[in-house]
């Protein structure tokens, strides 16, 4: 629906005097706001549908609010607000035992903690999120939160942790054919061999990350990967031939 449409259904809302239709033509207008990443204009009108949801009681319209509002606070880096939303609906969707809810605000949640560095309470919300894609067999969602926790455990310095879930996304992004996530998994367990002192394996895994991002046009990540390619390359030459004499 257009941003158009929505406002002139706010108008009749509002000229029905039906809160219900004011409530739902708000959360409309913020979550097009919200995609189109005009902050300020989402968090106006999505302000305005939570408070009628929670005068009307209205608590699955209030969970839905919470989680554009959530978003919002996210992208304008307040991380504590956006948390306090993202759990005022996950109260609401463990309520219902949707586990698919729940995987996508784990998911939320665990990328604001992992940002504000707080990784160990990041793997605890990917790994919720994992268990649950594991008890649907969803492979995708398998793979998306294997390779989340591997990228905390990167941060912690945790390199065997890490290359366990990199391997996990690795084998099942292949499978499932996502050649973008493949390559970046690729680059990750590239560099996890670099940091083990094992250049050889770390450049097998960069070059295949590197042919990937050819095929997809992808020049950024294939400029930065070419880049430390060549570092790696310098560093093996400097250890093979050993110290300078002057």
């Amino acid at each position: 629906m257009s941003l158009k449409q929505s406002l002139e259904d706010l108008e009749i809302a509002k000229a029905a005097n039906s809160e219900e239709a004011v409530a739902n033509a708000c959360y409309k207008i913020g979550d097009i706001h919200l995609r189109r990443k005009n902050w300020q204009e989402a968090k106006t009108y999505l302000h305005q549908a939570e408070a009628i949801c929670q005068r009307l009681g209205n608590q699955e319209g209030f969970a839905l609010t919470a989680i554009g509002l959530g978003d919002v606070y996210a992208n304008i880096n307040q991380p504590t607000k956006a948390v306090a939303y993202y759990q005022a609906a996950l109260e609401f969707y463990e309520d219902l035992d949707d586990d698919k809810s729940i995987a996508n605000l784990m998911d939320r949640m665990g990328g604001l903690y992992r940002g504000d560095g707080e990784l160990r309470r990041a793997l605890e919300m990917f790994a919720r999120g994992l268990h649950i894609c594991r008890s649907y067999n969803d492979k995708l969602g398998i793979a998306h939160f294997s390779e989340k926790m591997a990228l905390v455990h990167c941060r912690l310095n945790e390199i065997d942790h890490a290359m366990d879930h990199f391997w996990e996304a690795l084998e099942l992004y292949r499978e499932l054919r996502v050649a973008d996530r493949l390559a970046f998994v690729l680059t990750g367990i590239g560099e996890l061999y670099h940091q083990k002192g094992q250049p050889e394996q770390a450049m097998e895994f960069w070059r295949q990350a590197l042919h990937i991002y050819g095929k997809l046009g992808a020049r950024q990540p294939a400029e930065l990967l070419v880049k430390q390619m060549a570092v790696l390359k310098a560093e093996t030459v400097m250890n093979q031939e050993g110290p300078v004499d002057n």
